[in-house]
Formats: structure tokens, C-alpha cells, sequence
């Protein structure tokens, strides 16, 4: 597989509300590698106020491009509206084909941060799988519908197959363009719309079962699964040492009992949206503490 060795494509999509979440994932990004990183904004409805918080937010930085690509022509409004997930979500169908110049690409949700170098990340050999992703080792615990036993079943996918996580995910563009995958993908969605209860995630496990490459479960660090994180040693250990946190469930920007929040503030607090307006002070307050005495660290004991 080819790649565009000079940049790196990074992908997120994101409405009004999760702006904060794009400014502060890619400064994240961007303190941990020396890497060019083309970033891309599936934008819905991002005010321009907003954009340019998010540019101010990167302007120490000089190791990037960052361009908002405008998805209003994709009609994602036809795509079912399911519970919190909001209909851009459904943005990441469409990378292949937004981005034809490469042959691989990163995908990530908003509501995450990176604590390693994304060029490691991006380096891992897909062979020849058209997706890699991280296995959600927790989802056979849940119960019914969320169980991945219960979806497989109604999906009629094969048992063997472990749903992955959908929200940080390497793609071959190649592979998707050559197999038309932005076309299953939307079949499929609007074919299983009335039973999907996590909409792409549910319909990418669908059309890549038993046909991606597991990654090494810190790639993909989801927050509501902090009081299941001792099932396995496996994902004890991801949670130890974290390469990428994704912030699944309530978010840190408005919620203090969010897992790894004091990561999300450290970061949160070098860019353009800080200080947010009712931004819970207990928690800010104690942070700021901490950082006094440079014992940031500490907080994860609390949190525990």
C-alpha cells in the first residue's frame, strides 16, 4: 500500500457542540509528534466562531494543514438519529472518496486525545485489511441490546467475529475505493436503520466482519468502560498506559467524574476555549492546585 509519506491525514467530524473537542484533539496531536498532519473537518454546522477558536487554538504550531470540509451535500440527515449519537457521525463513510490523494488515513472522534506520537500510530502495517481497529473487549458484558452476542445475532453476523470500536480507526483508501465500501456502508444503514442501537459502529461491524486488523487495545482507551477495565488483563493494562483516550459517554468539558478528565484540561487549558463559561470550578479548581506543585499526576489516584 502506498502512503503519502510527506503529511499524515487526520480526519475527525464534529458539529457546533463538539468543537472544543476538535481544538483540543489536535493539540494534542500536535505536542506529541514532529510529523506533518493534514487535518480535516467533516464539518456540520461548525459556527465560524468556532473555526477560528479552533485555528487560534493551534497557532504555536507550524507542522500542519487544517481544512473544513463542508458535509452537507452527503444529506447525512437521511441517516437515522439514535439515541446521543448525532447524524455526523455518519461522516466517516465517506473518507475514501473526501480524500482520494491518500491511500491511508486516520480516523478519530472529537471527544478524544492522543498522549503518544501519532506518526506510531500511523506506521502500523494494515497488509492487506481494509481497517484497523481496536476490539471493544468490554461489550460482551453489557446487557440486552448494547451485548455484542444479542447484535451479532440480530445483525447476522458471524459469531466468531469481536466488534471493534469505530471511534479510532486507520482505513485503506485504497481498499475502500476499490471495494466501494462508502456504498455498503450507506446500504446498509438505511436497510438495518430501525434496529441499529450504535449507528456506524453497529453497520461498520456489519460490512468488516472478521475482516480487520486488531490493534493493540491503548489505541482505543473508552472511558465508559472505566469500571469494567480489570475484565481482562489485557485492558487493565490499556488503561495503565493509555495511547489514546476516547472520551465515550459524558464528556470532560462538562462533567467531573469523566476517567482521565485532568488529561483532557491539561490540554484543554492551552487552547482558545479556555476558560469555558460554567465550566464545573470544584474540579478546575483542584487542578490548578495540583499543577502548583507539579503534581498533575496525583489526580489519577482520586480518580481511581
Amino acid at each position: 500500500m502506498k502512503t503519502d509519506v510527506e503529511m499524515i491525514p487526520v480526519v475527525t467530524a464534529s458539529n457546533d457542540k463538539y468543537a472544543v473537542g476538535v481544538a483540543t484533539l489536535f493539540y494534542s496531536i500536535l505536542e506529541n509528534t514532529k510529523a506533518k498532519i493534514d487535518f480535516y473537518v467533516l464539518d456540520q454546522d461548525i459556527s465560524a466562531a468556532k473555526k477560528e477558536l479552533i485555528k487560534k487554538s493551534l497557532k504555536d504550531f507550524s507542522n500542519f494543514n487544517l481544512t473544513f470540509i463542508n458535509m452537507d451535500k452527503f444529506d447525512l440527515n437521511r441517516f437515522p438519529n439514535i439515541f446521543h449519537y448525532s447524524t455526523s457521525t455518519f461522516s466517516r463513510y465517506f473518507l475514501a472518496d473526501l480524500l482520494p490523494q491518500y491511500d491511508k488515513i486516520i480516523y478519530t472522534d472529537s471527544d478524544v486525545i492522543f498522549k503518544g506520537d501519532i506518526a506510531d500510530y500511523y506506521n502500523i502495517d494494515l497488509g492487506k485489511k481494509g481497517l484497523a481497529a481496536v476490539t471493544e473487549e468490554t461489550g460482551v458484558k453489557y446487557n440486552i441490546p448494547w451485548n455484542h452476542e444479542y447484535r451479532k445475532e440480530l445483525f447476522g453476523i458471524n459469531p466468531k467475529h469481536k466488534y471493534f470500536a469505530a471511534g479510532n480507526i486507520i482505513i485503506s483508501g485504497e481498499y475502500w475505493r476499490k471495494h466501494k465500501i462508502a456504498d455498503k456502508l450507506v446500504a446498509k444503514t438505511l436497510e438495518r436503520k430501525d434496529d441499529l442501537k450504535a449507528p456506524d459502529l453497529d453497520v461498520m461491524n456489519m460490512i468488516f466482519a472478521n475482516k480487520y486488523k486488531q490493534l493493540d487495545l491503548k489505541y482505543c482507551v473508552c472511558c465508559h468502560a472505566w469500571e469494567q477495565r480489570k475484565v481482562t488483563p489485557e485492558l487493565a493494562a490499556s488503561f495503565d498506559n493509555p495511547f489514546i483516550i476516547h472520551y465515550t459517554g459524558k464528556k470532560p468539558w462538562n462533567n467531573d467524574k469523566v476517567p482521565f478528565s485532568y488529561e483532557f484540561l491539561r490540554v484543554l487549558e492551552k487552547t482558545a476555549f479556555y476558560p469555558i463559561r460554567g465550566l464545573y470550578g470544584n474540579q478546575w479548581t483542584t487542578i490548578k492546585k495540583y499543577k502548583l506543585f507539579g503534581l498533575l499526576p496525583l489526580l489519577s489516584i482520586e480518580e481511581k
